[in-house]
């Protein structure tokens, strides 16, 4: 007999579940919501793979109409106000 070791196996990892929706799935929703003259702000998906719409405006209306001051540009040479 030969004292060679077989080489153990890699480690693989577990096998993924299928996935729960696809890209299809969410296109084809938010299509749907349009065709139906809603207007799509968003999406959610949760772990069972359930597609909620959001209908309305979208949420960056309001982030236009309240802005944050951190997003402002800084201009190094600016007094900083206190």
């Amino acid at each position: 007999m030969s004292s060679k070791t077989k080489a153990k196996p890699a480690k693989t990892r577990g096998v993924r579940s299928p996935l729960a929706f696809k890209k299809l799935d969410l296109m084809r929703a938010i299509r749907a919501a349009k065709d139906a003259g809603m207007s799509v702000a968003g999406f959610e998906i949760d772990k069972s793979g359930r597609i909620a719409i959001k209908v309305g405006a979208p949420a960056d209306d309001q982030q236009l109409s309240n802005p944050n001051p951190w997003d402002t540009p800084h201009v190094a040479n600016e007094k900083r106000s206190t």
